[in-house]
């Protein structure tokens, strides 16, 4: 059970995390049931909440907030709460750490949605797995939402486990990226994954010109070279200053990544990308 406030007690964000819900459909769903209702700008119990076990404890940090009694998780419409719930692409990716825009290219390459000019529509595949179509109430641009047990499907996990692969390199054994790649390392793949799923053709380990040298990656439609600078051996570091000099020389366009812009490599990717002319959200 997640940590709570008093062993027989648990808060509602800690509930949501037990049920693998957002906070914010959480509350919601309570204040559905009548458990609580949002008063001067805070969440406080109904009698009804009251009834279910619902208390106040206070905090320093967080000042006063509601707990269930643990007791909480076997009510019926708490059970059945992940069958009627759906969340965005967004709140889907939370708990792997995959922001929306990308969790909606993962669901795209598994063939549930598909890109269109009216924004992203389910498919067949889709709608059988329970999703349902939105439509974004000022602009009018479709998107699509899940219901939460989504997350325990086979295909999706076994996807996302593809993609966020937290092996060190030297246990790093699947060496196949997501396209079918070869890649050399950890950092490799995640960056050949990436720019798969954006649709942007690419080759890895290309002959850089007459230089000798291979590039990591090579965009051919906007050539533009990217080097991932992860590796750490003396052969790695020289290799590493021979190409800079080379594209140095040359005044080669080139996108240099790190170890660390793999935290937040859609991000920082995708910027750098427009830095260069390629637009890819």
């Amino acid at each position: 059970m997640s940590e709570g406030f008093a062993k027989d007690f648990v808060s509602t964000s800690a509930m949501a995390k037990d049920l693998r819900l957002p906070i914010k459909n959480m509350f919601q769903l309570l204040a559905e049931y009548g458990w609580i209702a949002r008063r001067e700008n805070k969440w406080v119990l109904t009698s009804k909440g009251e009834y279910e076990g619902g208390q106040y404890r206070r905090s320093e940090k967080y000042g006063e907030y509601i707990v269930w009694p643990t007791s909480i998780f076997q009510h019926h419409l708490l059970q059945s709460a992940t069958e009627h719930i759906h969340i965005n692409a967004t709140d889907l990716g939370e708990p792997w750490g995959i922001p929306g825009r990308l969790m909606y290219r993962l669901l795209a390459e598994l063939g549930w949605i598909i890109k269109t000019v009216k924004g992203w529509e389910l498919t067949e595949v889709g709608l059988a797995k329970h999703g349902v179509q939105l439509e974004n109430d000022d602009s009018g641009e479709l998107y699509c939402a899940w219901p939460v047990n989504v997350r325990e499907d086979t295909s999706l996990t076994s996807l996302v486990s593809k993609l966020t692969n937290e092996a060190a390199d030297d246990m790093f054994d699947d060496k196949h990226s997501i396209d079918g790649h070869v890649c050399s390392s950890l950092g490799h793949k995640r960056i050949c994954d990436w720019l798969y799923l954006m649709n942007i053709s690419h080759s890895i380990e290309r002959e850089i010109a007459d230089s000798g040298l291979r590039s990591d990656f090579y965009l051919p439609q906007h050539r533009l070279y990217i080097e991932y600078w992860g590796g750490k051996s003396p052969y790695d570091l020289a290799e590493k200053m021979s190409k800079k000099a080379w594209f140095d020389k040359h005044d080669i366009s080139v996108i240099e990544l790190s170890e660390d812009d793999l935290d937040d490599l859609d991000h920082v990717l995708a910027k750098l990308l427009l830095e260069n002319g390629v637009k890819v959200y």
